[in-house]
């Protein structure tokens, strides 16, 4: 049976992995310690975060096919919350209720949905790839982690990491090398806070206008989330942009100001606060790229930067990678 190697845990080495895996012997590489990206959580008990993408929507009918074992399985749920736009006028907070619209939301938490997919695959979790290997006379790739280790002979490598990282591993004879290598990747930086005591502000995100601050999620207002009140921020991927010097305590600094002005707690009730950077969290274009595959070397490259950034595109990229790969062994 053909090996493959999928370097990089995320949504969209996970569906290659689900759509390949009764054609191929499938092994995942994951330098976290986790699985699932972006569909992350992050513990600081009592409060908890889904920091990263903290909900999604499937608006294409092979993803919500997708989802269903998930739904089935207890994983994945719906959630409708309450969205507002909030702008500040002569430093006045205005709140406008902007309706409900489903989303999906991990159970118990975000992070329960990449753990749920990697099961039943061999997997090398806290292996950071560094450098991939084509030997030419026994047709096959061979791996090397950042400690020293190799994993040897797989027929296929897919690199399913963020643009910048895939050029990295990348020959500069792939064909597609130029392609990948101007792909540029938005930055993101979430602040992380936890409230001994809070009250209801009317809604449970909040789009914020003309701010360092895109968006606000009250995470515990989620489905089956039992804790006291813990509120992820995103900042604004423009404002962001101009502010790269920073460091990650700067970020906190600058944020936690815009949080309070928000919702208007006294800093006395802060039980957590912490920072988060998403280096590779967008993707700047919204061109959509076809299935990045080399038949000859037997190498093939996608992410959620290929088809709009989103948790879905990362859905959409793999399944469509998948499919043009399953043609070539």
């Amino acid at each position: 049976m053909t090996r493959i190697a999928i370097i990089g845990a995320g949504l969209c080495g996970l569906t290659v992995a689900h759509k390949l895996k009764s054609q191929a012997d499938i092994t995942l590489f994951e330098k976290s310690a986790g699985f699932g990206g972006r569909l992350a959580t992050r513990y600081a008990d009592p409060f908890y975060y889904d920091h990263g993408a903290p909900y999604f929507k499937a608006e294409t009918v092979d993803f919500q096919t997708f989802l269903q074992p998930l739904i089935s399985a207890g994983i994945l749920a719906q959630w409708k919350p309450r969205f507002a736009t909030i702008t500040f006028e002569n430093d006045r907070l205005s709140t406008k209720i902007i309706g409900l619209d489903s989303v999906y939301i991990g159970l118990p938490h975000m992070n329960a949905i990449g753990r749920y997919l990697a099961e039943g695959f061999a997997c090398e979790r806290n292996t950071m790839i560094t450098k991939i290997n084509r030997n030419s006379n026994a047709n096959c790739w061979n791996l090397i982690a950042q400690d020293g280790a190799v994993f040897e002979n797989f027929n296929w490598v897919v690199i399913a990491l963020p643009t910048e990282q895939s050029t990295a591993l990348l020959p500069e004879t792939i064909a597609f090398y130029q392609d990948i290598k101007y792909r540029k990747m938005n930055s993101c930086v979430t602040l992380m806070l936890g409230l001994n005591a809070f009250d209801d502000p009317g809604y449970d995100i909040g789009f914020i206008h003309d701010s360092e601050i895109e968006q606000v999620i009250l995470n515990h207002h989620k489905p089956d989330r039992i804790m006291p009140a813990s509120i992820v921020a995103h900042t604004s991927r423009h404002w962001l942009a101009s502010q790269k010097h920073l460091s990650k305590d700067d970020y906190v600094k600058i944020l936690l100001p815009s949080v309070q002005k928000i919702f208007g707690f006294d800093l006395e009730m802060i039980g957590h606060c912490a920072g988060h950077l998403w280096k590779y969290a967008g993707v700047k274009s919204q061109e959509k790229l076809e299935p990045l595959i080399d038949t000859h070397q037997h190498i093939a490259v996608g992410g959620d930067w290929c088809a709009g950034g989103t948790v879905e595109g990362a859905y959409l990229a793999g399944s469509q990678l998948a499919r043009s790969l399953s043609s070539c062994f």
